[in-house]
């Protein structure tokens, strides 16, 4: 990548990050770093274990996501009944593509389906409005961890997106989405098997 390039994107990251409201400035930067190398990146393959709360139902899944912000192709690879299922994400909505099975897409924050966390997640990562970052553990595992603000203009439902990164590496250990102080998907990331 050339320096120019390299400078646009700290410019970008430094711009969309001014309003991080942060424990100290040492966290602000460790995620602007970590926000560069997400802007970096074309498409990216993920892992999660991911459960739906959807108010009368809850769902896990274990899903694998191959794409980018604009879109990818997401596949469940549990539970075994839903294995092989795949939904294409895109501009145009989602796509389900199995024998006959339909993998339930019910709403769990306004509108967004589990089936669009994913490529709403790397936008968030990317260029989403950051409303705090700290210093945290997730399971144990010291990490960074970021909160976005995930509000429409008007809407009184508070709704975030709380990422907690690997320390050592970023890499993306968890995020959850959150809708009035209620956890409606929480994303456990796995190492790639």
């Amino acid at each position: 990548m050339g320096r120019g390039r390299h400078w646009a994107l700290l410019l970008l990251s430094l711009l969309l990050l001014g309003g991080c409201g942060g424990r100290s400035h040492g966290e602000k930067a460790a995620f602007l770093k970590l926000r560069a190398k997400w802007l970096e990146q074309g498409e990216v393959s993920l892992r999660s274990e991911m459960r739906a709360d959807c108010g009368d139902r809850v769902y896990d899944y274990l899903l694998r996501y191959e794409g980018s912000g604009e879109g990818g192709v997401l596949t469940v690879e549990q539970p075994l009944m839903l294995e092989g299922v795949e939904a294409e994400i895109g501009e145009k909505g989602v796509t389900l593509r199995y024998d006959g099975f339909l993998l339930d897409t019910g709403a769990v924050l306004g509108n967004l389906s589990p089936l669009e966390a994913f490529p709403l997640l790397i936008r968030c990562w990317q260029s989403g409005c950051v409303t705090a970052c700290w210093r945290d553990t997730w399971e144990g595992e010291a990490c960074l961890a970021a909160e976005f603000d995930l509000t429409k203009a008007g809407e009184t439902e508070t709704r975030l997106c709380r990422s907690y990164f690997r320390a050592a590496d970023g890499f993306p250990l968890a995020a959850e989405l959150v809708a009035d102080g209620c956890t409606v998907l929480l994303c456990r990331f796995l190492p790639e098997s």
